[in-house]
């Protein structure tokens, strides 16, 4: 592709201007120019699991009882299930309203 030039012509005074604007190497820290994580100044501490991804290395964990999600059945509703991957809480609603018998309900902890 091919341009005109009239009106994009760079003198030797801009293009030295220009170059003059950039940032020199020796001014960069070494972070800049590697890339590398372990060159950067004043770096974070980081938890533990921010690491590992480990549950066991979380710091203040919910105690997981058993207690947390409790579904009670209504009025013209049954509830089955434990609340488990296994066996998902089942909502089932009599009646008139369509589109509410059988619905899964996921409640995970």
């Amino acid at each position: 592709m091919t341009q005109a030039l009239a009106d994009k012509t760079w003198t030797s005074n801009k293009i030295n201007s220009e170059l003059g604007l950039k940032a020199n190497i020796s001014s960069l820290s070494t972070v800049s120019t590697t890339g590398s994580y372990t060159d950067l100044i004043d770096q974070p501490t980081l938890a533990t699991v921010a690491n590992s991804g480990d549950y066991n290395d979380l710091l203040n964990k919910p105690t997981v009882d058993g207690s947390e999600t409790v579904v009670t059945a209504g009025s013209n509703v049954t509830v089955t299930g434990s609340g488990t991957t296994g066996s998902p809480y089942v909502v089932n609603a009599a009646g008139s309203r369509r589109g509410l018998t059988g619905i899964v309900v996921w409640l995970m902890v």
